[in-house]
């Protein structure tokens, strides 16, 4: 059943793929300025649900050992390091919201994402370089956490907006767009 789920997580991949081909070529052709960053969304969707193939398949066929699979570096690497692939399509998703709404970033919204991702690459170095639980890590761990949850509900309140607003949009093509997004983001987690 594993290999099934993998088989299905690397279709949706190659699908993803072709989302991004897809979505290059409609810039090329069209050149609005959205879909620079829904190419971005596609993007990171894409690079964390390769992290999540790559887990799964080292974890099936490699790593029967439990006790390996813990103290594993890559393990200790690949949940911040998807993490900050999930913290790109936040901030993708922010962007694109932004770009309908006011046209521009906000430059403070600009520090926070920063900010998070020091958080997650804090907690990928500390896995990586720290044998020993400490109490430190711990709260790194607990913030990680957090901000994972506030980043989802973030990201569903963005695409709610973006759905509310794309009812204004004049254009067919932006709201088949936006509407495709929220479709791939509510039903990625399904897939991974």
């Amino acid at each position: 059943m594993a290999h099934v789920k993998i088989w299905i997580q690397i279709s949706a991949l190659i699908v993803g793929a072709g989302l991004l081909v897809y979505t290059f070529q409609i810039y090329r052709r069209y050149r609005y300025p959205f879909l620079t960053h829904l190419w971005f969304c596609w993007l990171f969707l894409n690079l964390g649900l390769a992290a999540t193939v790559l887990s799964e398949y080292l974890q099936v066929n490699f790593y029967g050992n439990v006790d390996l699979l813990k103290t594993s570096v890559y393990f200790e690497v690949i949940d911040p390091v998807t993490s900050v692939f999930f913290l790109g399509l936040t901030y993708s998703i922010s962007a694109l919201t932004s770009h309908f709404y006011r046209g521009s970033f906000p430059r403070g919204l600009q520090w926070v994402f920063i900010g998070v991702g020091a958080l997650f690459i804090t907690r990928a170095a500390f896995g990586i370089l720290v044998d020993q639980p400490s109490t430190f890590i711990a709260i790194i761990d607990d913030a990680h956490h957090v901000a994972l949850f506030v980043m989802f509900l973030a990201a569903l309140t963005l695409l709610g907006m973006l759905a509310f607003m794309s009812r204004h949009v004049g254009d067919e093509r932006h709201v088949r767009a936006i509407r495709l997004l929220g479709k791939v983001y509510l039903f990625g987690p399904i897939l991974m």
